[in-house]
């Protein structure tokens, strides 16, 4: 396959880098590459000239020949030294990942934290051959609002909401016009949203997503993180971006990645959204202020930790997918917008402190007394169970729900979870039940309020989610 070197300023705006990179084509010379040893107090480094090939799917691959460094004499029996093995339980050392600093021909500057390095040892030089999975380049380049461009390999599913409408040519020359509905559009938080299928041009092998600030709205830091999450949760995915491109605080930053599977599983999306664009921006809008709201930095916001896991539940059996499914409803009652729920009232409170002071009265052992005032205090905190007994009084949730989590819950926690034939589809119900669980506790913490699928109705119809009479509902005292 032909190589493409670019030699240009790095911008995956530029479709001839974007191409490059996706078909793994796409070679960046440097006019000089920086290998330093990780984990050593004296550690080896290597400088020299070379080129750093990246692709969706190889990743990054950088190969030198350098001059032996002064901290790496040459050892010519240091392969037998080598056929000992690493320590006991030590797969690869700290001293066996390499950090790269490269300046390329165009004067930028590209980092990748740590690769694996293959050396291939010569008296006066070294032949290596680096590896990674991810490459950063960041350059000062001033742009007009903050912007976010993502390309993936797969197909996400957005809502084709926006007519395209494009010239057609016969003969070199412009015949007609055809149009079609294959973009997505939205505006969600000051910021216009485009996504671009895979097929919306011939030949083209990734989709592509961007927002861009409108009307001086200022993004804030990590916000391409964010729009990650959102992107998962209103798509169902594990959804990974190849190519990443930031432009804010005059700054335009580069991450070239190699392509993870999607491994999409039985999660379906939350929103239906082949006739519900708005609902599915308004969705996304909700979910990418939550995130903004409560991540820190690149870590994800903890809602998207507790969901994250279950869109690429694949492979499995389905007793672990319901197993986890259970698990991952429990999470969501313990988050903190969930956390006052099924509180006892004061009244409740106070009859316990009597007991409590009638048990201090009474002669029992040290321990037996921590145990059974343990035991009573336990009236005056909530559990899980109390907060779904408040989602159903409030009617977010109903007494079903209640009972296929339970009976999950404890029929998987016991290893007791066995699927008979004739019983299959039930369990499959009860998978896309906590589903909707799932779902609807999520739509309270990011409020949301909108169409959504009730999978826990055979058939998946479309519902609507009453976030304020939930909201009020929830908000009265406790019966």
């Amino acid at each position: 396959m032909a190589k493409t070197r670019f030699q240009g300023a790095a911008d995956i705006e530029d479709e001839d880098f974007k191409r490059a990179f996706v078909g793994d084509t796409l070679v960046i010379d440097c006019d000089e590459i920086r290998l330093v040893q990780k984990g050593l107090d004296s550690p080896i480094t290597y400088v020299g000239p070379g080129s750093i090939e990246v692709g969706a799917r190889k990743g990054v691959v950088v190969r030198m020949v350098c001059p032996r460094s002064e901290t790496d004499p040459y050892d010519p029996i240091k392969f037998l030294k080598s056929l000992n093995g690493p320590q006991a339980g030590v797969i690869l050392a700290d001293e066996h990942y390499y950090r790269l600093e490269a300046r390329d021909v165009a004067g930028d500057t590209w980092l990748c934290e740590s690769g694996s390095l293959e050396r291939s040892d010569r008296e006066s030089t070294v032949v290596l051959s680096f590896t990674s999975s991810r490459i950063t380049c960041a350059a000062q380049a001033p742009a007009s609002k903050d912007y976010a461009f993502l390309v993936f390999l797969d197909e996400l599913g957005f809502p084709r909401n926006t007519v395209r409408t494009t010239t057609v040519e016969r003969g070199g020359e412009p015949w007609g016009t055809q149009s079609k509905w294959d973009l997505s559009e939205g505006v969600i938080a000051g910021l216009k949203i485009t996504y671009e299928g895979i097929n919306v041009e011939p030949n083209r092998k990734y989709s592509q997503f961007v927002a861009v600030a409108e009307n001086e709205v200022e993004a804030p830091p990590g916000f391409e993180h964010r729009l990650l999450e959102a992107i998962r949760f209103c798509t169902a995915t594990m959804a990974t971006p190849v190519l990443t491109q930031v432009g804010k605080d005059g700054k335009r930053t580069i991450e070239l990645s190699r392509a993870r599977d999607l491994n999409k599983g039985l999660v379906e999306p939350p929103v239906p959204h082949q006739n519900h664009g708005p609902d599915f921006f308004r969705l996304f809008g909700c979910y990418y202020a939550h995130a903004c709201t409560h991540a820190a930095g690149k870590d994800y916001s903890p809602l998207s930790a507790k969901v994250g896991g279950l869109f690429s539940l694949k492979g499995v059996w389905v007793e672990t997918v319901v197993l986890l499914l259970s698990v991952a409803v429990e999470k969501m009652l313990n988050e903190k917008e969930f956390k006052r729920l099924g509180k006892p009232a004061a009244d409740v409170k106070a009859e316990v402190d009597k007991v409590l002071a009638a048990v201090r009265e009474l002669e029992l052992s040290e321990s037996m007394a921590k145990r059974v005032g343990g035991s009573l205090n336990g009236f005056k905190s909530t559990s899980p169970a109390d907060r779904l007994h408040a989602l159903i009084e409030a009617g977010v949730l109903i007494e079903d729900d209640r009972t296929t989590w339970k009976a999950s819950r404890n029929a998987s926690a016991h290893g007791s979870f066995e699927i008979e034939p004739e019983t299959f589809q039930q369990v499959i119900d009860t998978a896309f039940r906590l589903m909707a669980m799932i779902y609807k506790m999520a739509f309270l913490c990011i409020g949301y309020s909108g169409s959504y699928t009730n999978f826990a109705v055979r058939g998946w119809p479309v519902h609507q989610f009453d976030l304020a009479r939930y909201q009020a509902a929830l908000a009265k005292p406790a019966s």
